[in-house]
Parts: C-alpha cells; structure tokens; sequence
C-alpha cells in the first residue's frame, strides 16, 4: 500500500506590546534577544550601536527611533551585549543565557561619558519569559548532564507536568522501543522537530531514534503551542549542539549490566516459581559518544560533528528470550555567515536500529513467543537516495524590520520488521492465556518526506505601540509504502475463549507590561492511495483471493483555519509577577490510515472460520479448518466477502469527512522570588472533538441484537452482568459489507489540570527542578453512546459512561493517572564531588477487567466487565535515582567519573498485569518497575 498525504499551511501573528516591551515571538529552534536604550533621565537614545557576542555569531544592530534593539534566530547559548554612541560611556551586559524559544528583553541605560567611561552589568537571565503564552519544559545540555536520566528522549516525557507514559525507563531498559504517551488529555498529533525541521512520522510518532549527547536544549510543549505547530499535540523540539569559534569536543561512555543489578522479583511471581535470573532483568546497558565542533574560519564558518552507539540488552521473562537493541546516529552540522545578512546552515542527520525481539504489541497477547517477536531494522528505504536528513537553511536580515528564514528539508527514512520465526512457521493466539505461538507477520515500509518553510518577521509602530508581524508558508509531503505479510499460509489461529477458536485467513498486502499575541493559521491537507496489490491467501486462495488495486485521490480535502490568541501582563515595573492566558484552535492530522481507510490492500484483509486444534499445538493446519461450514460472522481489513476480489474496498470515506479539532486553553501565574528562584502555577483545559469513527454504513443502533450476558465476579466479590450486542449480519450484507469513516457525533474528551512549577537555578551550589500536576481527563458521549466501532458495548478504552475516565490502552498498559510529580537537583559538594538525584511518583494506572468477548461482525472485543474503567488501580509508583560525580582537570580536558543508582529502594510495582477476568493468568503481572542497578559512566571534554 503506498499513500501520500500533503500538508499546506500559511500562518500569521500580530502581536502587540506597549513600548516598554518591544515584539517578540517563539521560534522553534531559536530565541531572540531585545531591548531599548535610554539614557539616565529615561529617554530613547536612537542610532547607538548594539553588538551582539556569543559562541559563534557577532551581530550588530542600530537602534531606531525609539531607541530599540533587536536579534532574532539566537540559538542557545550565552552571550554578552555592548551598546556604544557618542557622549555616553560604554555599556556591557553579560552573562545573558539564551534557551530555545526563549524572548530574552535586556533593558540599557546609559551613563553620560564625563560621569563613567565604561559600565558592566553582569546578572542573570530572567525565569520568566513574558511572551510565552503556553506550557512547556526546556532542559538544557548541561540539565541533561547533570541529573541520572536513562539517556532517552521518551524517558524525559515523564518529568513534564501533565504527560503520562506507558513505562518507566530504568538505566535505559526501555531504550530500545519508542514510548507510548498522553498529554493533557491529548494523545496523538505529536510534532517532532529537528533543528528547526519537523520530521513527524505517521500517526505523531518519531521516524528513528537520537543520540541524547548531541542535544544541545530539549522542549516539550505541552499546551497554548506555537502557531508553527499545526496540531494539539506534544511539541517535541529537538535542537542539536553546533560549533563555536572555539574547539569543543569530547567522548563519554556508560555501563552497566546484570551484575551490577539487584533482585525484587514480587511475591506473587516468586509463589508461581519466577527467579531473578527468570524475571525481566537487563542483560547488559552501554552507550558511547564522541563530538567535535569548532570553527572553519573564526567568525565566518563552524561545524559540529557526532557519532554515537547504544547496546541493549533485556531479558524478557514473558517468552524467557533477550530482547537486544543495537543503535548507531550520526550527525554533522556546519554553519556559514554567507554575508553580513544571511547565515546559512546545512544538516545531515541518519540514524540506524538493529532490535531484535521487538513485541508485536497485539491487544490481548502479554506473553511473546520468542518466534513471534520482530527483527526490527532501519534499513528499508527509497532507492537511489541516502538515506537519512538532509536540511538547508538560510536566515537573512532584509533590513532592521524585516527578518525572513527559508528552510528546506529531504528525509528518507523506512525500516523492516521481520518475524524471528521466519515466513514458512504459521502463527497463533490464544487471548484466554494472552499468549502468542509460532510466527507472527511481518512489516517493511518506506516512508519519504519533504519538507519546505518560508517564515518572516516584520517590526512597525501604531503610536507608542510596536507591532511584530509574522507571516509564514509551508509544505509537506509525506509518502508511505508499506508491505505486510503473515507468515506460513497466512492463516492465524486465534483462540478467543474456551468455546471460540477460529482460523482467520489472511491476504498478503503490498502498499510593556502588557503583550498580546493574535494569529490565524490555515491547513490544507489532502492525500491519495496510490495502485497496489494483494496476493491470495496461501492455503485457501478460492476463499480470500487475491486482487490489484487501481488507487485513488481522497474524496475529501481538509480546510481549517486555527486563531489562537494569548496575553501576558506584568503585574509590577520589575517584571517579577506576571499572569498569562491563551487560547487556541488545532486541526488534527490527516493520517496513512485514513487516506488509505477505502484502499482493500490498506491492511491484510482477513475473514474468520472455525477452527478445530486438532494436534493441541496452538497453530492452524488446512485440515482443521471446515471450509465447508461457512465462515463465522467477522472480517475486516477491507475484505468483502460478497465480492471478496473487488478493486475497490466496502469500507466508504465520507466525502464531507473534516479533521478533529482541538481547543486549548491556558491560564497561569508566574513569580520569580529571587535572581535564581521562580515559581509557576498553570490551569490548562483542553477539550478535543469532531474525532473520527467506523460504524457499519447503513446500520442504526436499533439493528444491534442482543448478544452474550456475560456474568460473574469480580476480584473483590461483586458480581457483574454486562449485556453485549451484536450487529445484525443481514443488515451488514444488505449494506455491502461496509464500515463509513466519518465524524464521531456527540462523542470527545476533554482535560482539567493544574500544573506547578518550581525552579531554582544554580547558585549557592544547588539547583533544583519541581513539576506536579493534578490531571483529570475524562470522555462525554451523546444520548446513545456508543464505541468507535458503533457497538453499544462497553469495552475498555470506550467506557460509554460520561465522566469516565479516558485512559487509552498503550503497550498492556493504561494511561491515566490523576496526580503526578518529578523532583530533581544537584549540589555541589567538596574536592569537586556532584551529588544528584531524581525522585518520580505517580497514580497508579487503571486495571480494566475485561472479558475477551465475539460480537460478530465487530469481532473480539475486550468487554469492560467493571464498574468503570479505573475502578481498580495499579499500586502508586515511585522511582528515586541518584548520582554521585566527580571532577578531574587534566591538561585540556576535563574528565568527569559518574556512579548512577537507579532504582534506590528497589521498588517491584507493577507495571501490567492480564485484566481478562475469565484467564487462569488473570492479574498475573506482566511487567514490574525493573530492580536497582548501579551504572558508571566516563566523560572526557575539552
């Protein structure tokens, strides 16, 4: 299946401010620096030269007629600003640290030359940032160095207020698979941004992995985004290291493996027979990196260049195999001041994966056999290119108002995964165990994109007001090619309870004090399913056979203007108080999944029939499937079995299908206490609609019959009965078989939160970072709810209760937790020693107890059989990590040696367990946080 879906977008900004406070907005990989110069009676003093210093840029800027100053696109780092004129003394202001995104106003007064000849002001950067109108978390390099991290970008996720995940990151034993995560109520729509370049893969997730050590500042925004994001999601901002006009560079590697790892196998395990050596444990943990960067020529040229390996290795105790991840990144990255006004900087960035044993992550499977896990590899991607980032850009100052940034971006990208039980072997499930056998199938996609951006900024004054107009186009092109394949004969056997076993027979698919910000943006996004085909099933090839696909161009076009608005005001002339509020309008991206929804070869199509497991080996032989019999009642993947070889699927786009929409809005109130202290307190709702859903066309809630009444008790006693429907299969046929993508009416979630905020920077020898949040998202449905599939039946991740909590399912886990807070600090001890830690706690997740229930047509579904979704709770978690370092000067270098211990109290909460009531492993856990483990660590920098 290949599809392509294209994203247009024009933006604009104005935003206001009173002459106090010149104009400024967030970039994305940059910030910017401004200010006004005035003289000792507070007067404008215009045409003073301003000159900005930092590691690799030397800027100057006349100031205008009202005496102000401006820099745009400054990456982090730290610099130092002079101001000269004429008959007053020089001044000079250091020490002005720079963070993504970040507006840095830098007030000047000047001193007449015959009182002082030269002034310098050294202090701080303010912690509060007048113009940002959202919520996000910025960790700088030196925040990454500093605190016991597991060195993964997904692991940070956990330390911002409001975002949860699906797994905690213990030393780097999670590196080796992407996380799943929510944020303020939000999952999905995730933007991820490389040095200013957005390389989103499908569905919002990242197209590969990154070396933690090339980062030199990390954003997560979480709500109020910038209007360059075009969606509601997290805003994963990524900005890499660069070279300066000084030669920096270094090397640093960390260790550990099972040796170095206690034992707290829970007691429950230890009572069925698990040991620490059959429990999950880390085989062995290492990373390695070395950078360079540093000038071509001083002021005129720099590059930086990075190369890193990870190597991990976990014992899985679900199929007693090692899941083993091997990564390699490379980075280089040079920077030219073409002229006086333009800079010009090129990026190539690839990064490689070899895992072996990923988990297919099917719903209902908890226990992997080793042979139905993936070979997963970044080595599948669009001939006759290089694979990996390719990105240019230009940032050019037309004049002293007028500022214009064009970017252009290549990446090819893709991957294989292939089952480790090879494409002879056949597969099976068995969801009463929650167990997989034999093979599984198997993936290889490409996915090419294409990126182009033009942003401008232009600087004008109404009376005492200064206005910044920002204006912007971008496109996007993303292409998808995906080739999937069950192994064997293409027939899965599927245990759904002890009476239901079926044989499901695949077909194989190729395919001032005051700053108001006011913006519009307009999306357009459109796609196409390009020609494809879809071989027959192997063992039955008359039943599903095969059939080409002559592609399409989506029915719709999706057009969305998104206003967003925010403010700031600073309740005092310091700028020490002030309060914020935004709020914003998102479209939802449009997706592979629905551009190809009406492609038949989109997904392996499949139908079920019964199945007798004669031999008792879990996997289905042509002989033990009574063709003759007739099919069961379910199908799906695109498969029709009135026409089973039609070009075109039953499943209908609608043709006034319109993207989900996203609301956001923020209220907050921030203090900075001290030079070095600040305090911030944010509201944040966030209410999403207009989501799409795939009711059978044709069938009203009245053609739903009663099905099963399933019945029995719960774990504390109590008893439940839960009717189940099913679909009337006549009224599915006479309607063609088909499901019609459309808008979901009266269904959406929304979020109240309350996020705090504290932030004490070094000074005294101590630093320290707090984040808390009270989370409490929930779903709404209509007068006659039903599931995302139009079932009236109650099932995990669709409670159909208003209220309810919304907690979608993620890698045998639930994301929901209603509080949640990360601590971290350092403190700087004698004889060079650091001290650090990182203390994390959260709500237990949901333990949804479910019935793996048929409801015909809809298939297997996990009927919710509890009173609500988080009617049960995992234990609360909590993870103390902490540090201990120490400094070596040697002959230019530095040399740091670091002792992690994650894990302190050795902790064993459970992570995931089986919820089917109706199991014998029922709350049998699956997952446990993961024992203590000491890792050292070697970095060398000079």
């Amino acid at each position: 299946m290949e599809a392509i879906m294209i994203r247009r977008a024009l933006l604009l900004v104005v935003l206001s401010v009173c002459a106090s406070l010149p104009a400024a907005a967030q970039s994305t990989e940059s910030g910017r620096i401004t200010g006004v110069v005035k003289d000792n009676q507070g007067g404008v003093v215009p045409g003073a030269t301003v000159t900005l210093a930092g590691p690799s840029r030397l800027s100057t800027f006349v100031t205008t007629a009202d005496g102000s100053f401006r820099f745009l696109d400054v990456l982090p780092g730290e610099y130092q600003i002079t101001v000269e004129i004429g008959g007053f003394a020089k001044f000079t202001r250091t020490h002005i640290t720079m963070i993504v995104g970040a507006s840095v106003e830098v007030p000047v007064a000047l001193q007449l030359a015959g009182v002082e000849q030269e002034v310098t002001v050294t202090a701080a950067s303010p912690l509060i940032d007048a113009r940002a109108m959202g919520t996000a978390a910025t960790m700088t390099a030196t925040d990454l160095e500093a605190i016991p991290t597991s060195r993964d970008p997904w692991a940070l996720l956990r330390t911002v207020p409001g975002v949860v995940t699906d797994r905690v990151n213990v030393a780097g034993n999670e590196s080796g698979q992407m996380g799943s995560f929510i944020a303020k109520g939000h999952q999905g729509d995730t933007v991820w941004t490389l040095d200013g370049i957005v390389i989103t893969d499908e569905g919002g997730g990242s197209p590969t992995y990154f070396n933690f050590d090339a980062f030199d500042q990390v954003q997560i925004s979480t709500a109020g985004n910038d209007i360059k994001q075009p969606t509601g999601g997290i805003g994963y901002n990524l900005v890499l290291k660069r070279g300066t006009n000084q030669f920096k560079g270094g090397a640093n590697g960390y260790f550990t493996n099972h040796q170095l790892e206690a034992a707290n196998v829970p007691a429950p395990l230890a009572a069925r027979g698990v040991t620490a050596d059959t429990a999950n444990h880390n085989k062995q943990i290492s990373d390695m990196n070395v950078d360079l960067g540093g000038p071509i020529a001083k002021n005129k040229a720099w590059f930086y260049g990075a190369y890193a390996t990870q190597d991990v290795r976990v014992f899985r105790a679900s199929g007693q195999y090692i899941d083993r991840t091997w990564f390699e990144q490379h980075t280089l990255k040079g920077e030219w001041q073409a002229t006086k006004k333009d800079v010009v900087s090129v990026l190539y960035y690839k990064g490689d994966t070899d895992k072996v044993g990923r988990s297919p992550a099917d719903s209902g499977i908890l226990i992997d056999a080793p042979t139905a896990t993936w070979h997963q590899k970044e080595d599948f991607f669009p001939a006759g290119r290089p694979h990996g980032l390719l990105k240019i850009e230009d940032d050019r100052v037309f004049t002293p108002n007028l500022f214009v940034t064009g970017k252009y971006a290549s990446y090819s990208t893709g991957w294989s995964e292939y089952a480790i039980g090879g494409p002879d072997a056949q597969a099976g499930q068995n969801l009463v165990l929650g167990q997989s056998f034999g093979s599984t199938r198997s993936w290889f996609t490409t996915r090419p994109q294409q990126t182009g951006s033009i942003d401008a900024n232009y600087f004008t004054h109404t009376g005492s007001m200064e206005h910044n107009l920002q204006g912007g186009w971008s496109y996007r092109r993303f292409v998808q090619y995906l080739d999937q394949i069950w192994p064997g004969d293409e027939t899965l056997g599927l245990v759904v309870s002890a009476t239901d076993s079926r044989a499901r027979l695949y077909r194989e698919v190729t395919r001032e004090r005051l700053t108001l910000a006011l913006g519009i943006r307009s999306d357009r996004q459109w796609g196409a399913a390009l020609s494809s085909t879809a071989m027959g099933n192997i063992a039955f090839p008359s039943v599903v056979p095969g059939m080409d696909f002559p592609g399409y161009r989506t029915p719709f076009t999706w057009n969305n203007l998104s206003p967003r608005a925010g403010f700031s005001y600073k309740l005092d002339e310091s700028g020490n108080t002030l309060i914020r509020g935004s709020i914003s309008r998102y479209a939802g991206r449009l997706t592979p999944g629905l551009v190809g929804y009406s492609n038949p070869s989109t997904s392996n199509g499949y139908i079920d029939y019964r199945w007798i497991d004669a031999n008792g080996d879990h996997l289905v032989q042509p002989g033990e499937v009574p063709i003759a019999q007739g099919p069961l009642a379910s199908f799906g993947g695109g498969f029709n079995p009135a026409n089973p070889t039609a070009a075109v699927s039953p499943n209908i786009m609608d043709p006034n299908l319109t993207a989900p929409e996203v609301t956001n809005v923020v209220a907050g109130v921030e203090r900075q206490l001290t030079a070095s202290l600040a305090v911030h307190v944010t509201y944040t709702f966030t209410r999403t609609t207009n989501l799409n859903y795939t009711p059978w066309a044709g069938v009203a809630p009245a053609d739903y019959q009663a099905g099963a009444l399933v019945t029995g008790t719960l774990q504390d006693g109590t008893p439940y009965s839960v009717p189940t429907f099913v679909p009337n299969a006549a009224v599915v046929a006479a309607n063609g078989n088909s499901r019609l993508l459309t808008n979901r009416p009266d269904y959406g979630n929304q979020y109240h939160g309350v996020d705090i905020v504290l932030l004490k920077r070094m000074s005294n020898r101590w630093m320290m970072n707090l984040g808390a949040s009270i989370n409490n998202p929930t779903v709404f449905y209509g007068s006659r709810p039903v599931t995302s599939s139009g079932n009236p039946t109650p099932v995990d991740n669709d409670p159909l209760v208003s209220g309810a909590a919304l907690a979608p399912r993620a890698n045998g886990s639930y994301l929901n937790s209603r509080w949640q807070f990360n601590v971290n600090g350092s403190y700087q001890l004698p004889w060079d020693l650091m001290a650090s830690a990182n203390l994390f706690g959260r709500q237990g997740s949901p333990f949804p107890v479910v019935r793996q229930v048929s409801l015909g047509a809809d298939g297997t579904a996990s009927v919710l059989v509890a009173p609500a979704v988080d009617a049960f709770r995992l234990d609360n978690l909590y993870s103390l990590d902490a540090r201990i370092s120490k400094k070596l000067a040697v002959t230019r270098a530095n040399v740091s040696l670091d002792a992690d211990v994650f894990n302190v109290l050795n902790a064993n909460t459970t992570l995931a367990a089986q919820t089917n009531v109706a199991s014998p492993n029922f709350q049998v856990i699956s997952l446990n946080l993961s024992p203590r483990i000491l890792r050292f660590g070697l970095r060398v920098m000079f």
